[in-house]
C-alpha cells in the first residue's frame, strides 16, 4: 500500500542500512532532481504496529535527499507490515537493479549480513545468491571466509526451496557397495603388475601351463609358487623312441592249404 506520510516519522536507526559506502554526491543529485520535478520511486518502509515503528527498508539515499530539500513535506512511501528483521532482510535483498549502483563493499555486507540473518542462515549458496543479487561462487568464497573466522557456524544442513531440510555432508559420498569397490581397487593397485618368470616345468606336478599350476588354489595369485620345487628345473624324461615300421621287409602271409577253416 502506497501513501505519504511525515518523513521524520521514518526510522533509520535500526540497523537495516546494509550499505556500506555512503554516496554523498548522489544525495545532493537526487536533490537537485527533486527540485526539478523529478518524481522518485516510493520508499519501502515496514510498518511495526506492535511497536508504531515506521522501519526504513529501502531508499536511504532519497530519504536524504528529500530531507535536504524539503523535510516539513511529507514523502511517498510503500507500507509494508512486518517487523524490523523483515525489514532488514528487504534491504539485504534491495538494490540489485534500481538506484545507485552497489559497490562491491555492499555486495559482500550484503552476502554476509543474508548469512547472519535468521531468513539466510539455512539457505543455500544458490538460494542466498538469487536473494541478494550476485554469483553463487562469490556466495561460496564469503562462507568459507566467515566459517574460518567464525563469524558464521559450519553447518552441513540446507533448507531448499521446497522447504525441505537436507544433509550437504552427504553429497558425493559413496554407498557401502562403492566403497567396497575402490577398497578393491586399492588392494589391486598394490599388488605386482609385472608376474615373475615362472618355470617351464615343474618339481612336483611337472606341468605347468597358461600361467597356472596344478598344485595352484583359488587363494593365490596364478603366478605365486605352489610349493617349494617349483623353481626347481627338471628335465623331462626322454620317451622310448619307436622306430617306424619296416615295409620293404614285410612278409606277405600266406594261407595254408592244408588248414581247414
Amino acid at each position: 500500500m502506497q501513501l505519504s506520510i511525515d518523513p521524520k516519522k521514518i526510522r533509520t536507526d535500526l540497523n537495516t542500512q546494509i550499505r556500506v559506502d555512503w554516496n554523498e554526491e548522489a544525495v545532493k543529485e537526487y536533490a537537485e532532481a527533486m527540485e526539478a520535478g523529478i518524481v522518485f520511486p516510493a520508499l519501502l518502509v515496514f510498518y511495526d504496529e506492535t511497536n508504531d515503528l515506521y522501519i526504513l527498508a529501502d531508499g536511504f539515499h532519497r530519504l536524504a535527499a528529500h530531507m535536504s530539500f524539503r523535510p516539513e513535506e511529507p514523502i511517498l512511501i510503500e507500507k509494508r507490515l512486518g517487523t524490523v528483521e523483515e525489514a532488514r532482510w528487504a534491504s539485504i535483498c534491495a538494490n540489485q537493479g534500481h538506484g545507485i549502483r552497489r559497490t562491491r563493499a555492499d555486495k559482500r555486507n550484503a552476502v554476509k549480513e543474508a548469512f547472519l540473518h535468521s531468513e539466510g542462515e539455512m539457505k543455500s549458496n544458490r538460494q542466498i545468491a538469487d536473494d541478494v543479487g550476485v554469483h553463487h561462487v562469490t556466495v561460496g568464497t564469503i562462507r568459507k571466509e566467515l566459517e574460518s573466522t567464525g563469524e558464521i557456524h559450519q553447518s552441513d544442513f540446507r533448507k531448499g526451496q521446497d522447504g525441505r531440510t537436507i544433509n550437504t555432508a552427504n553429497i558425493g559420498t559413496a554407498s557401502p557397495l562403492q566403497e567396497r569397490v575402490e577398497e578393491k581397487k586399492t588392494e589391486t593397485a598394490k599388488l605386482p603388475q609385472t608376474p615373475p618368470e615362472p618355470c617351464e616345468t615343474c618339481g612336483r606336478c611337472r606341468y605347468f601351463e597358461d600361467g597356472i599350476c596344478d598344485a595352484d588354489d583359488s587363494e593365490r595369485l596364478h603366478w605365486d609358487v605352489a610349493c617349494s620345487d617349483f623353481a626347481i628345473r627338471v628335465e623331462e624324461a626322454a620317451l622310448p623312441e619307436i622306430p617306424p615300421p619296416d615295409y620293404e621287409n614285410v612278409k606277405t602271409a600266406v594261407p595254408d592249404k592244408n588248414k581247414i577253416v
